[in-house]
């Protein structure tokens, strides 16, 4: 696969100008982008070894810079720094939340368990937090 290069700041101006136009709809958007991302992740991850898939998937996010760090533990995962979070604006707003992180990590749990699931973020650096804390849970719908 081809790939590309973007900068964090581009990433952010794309997303602040989607949010200006959709405004509470360019979540889903997002949500839905990450989804299309975590589903190639998922692709050049799986293999025989199942039990390395979330190494193989956190060290390709690692690799593209999309974070700094994650962490897969069952059902809750740790990322810092994400390539979303605003760097020192700490805005209290469900807008600034990791949205496109939230699609992909949901796509890695469900190619895995070939199950559809729902994935919430409980906290976000954005807002103020010192990492972004992730949830698989079933399907809300």
């Amino acid at each position: 696969m081809e790939s590309i290069q973007l900068e964090k700041e581009e990433i952010l101006e794309i997303k602040k100008l989607i949010n200006s136009i959709l405004g509470k709809s360019a979540r889903g958007l997002f949500y839905s982008i990450g989804q299309v991302i975590g589903r190639n992740i998922a692709r050049e991850s799986m293999d025989r070894d199942r039990n390395r898939y979330f190494k193989k998937a956190g060290d390709i996010i690692l690799k593209r810079n999309m974070a700094k760090f994650v962490s897969f533990d069952e059902d809750t995962i740790i990322i810092k720094n994400c390539v979303e979070v605003l760097d020192g604006k700490k805005a209290a707003s469900d807008t600034n939340k990791c949205h496109i992180m939230r699609g992909l990590i949901v796509a890695l749990y469900e190619v895995y368990q070939n199950k559809k699931r729902y994935c919430e973020e409980l906290e976000c650096q954005s807002l103020g937090a010192e990492r972004c804390v992730f949830k698989i849970e079933k399907e809300i719908l």
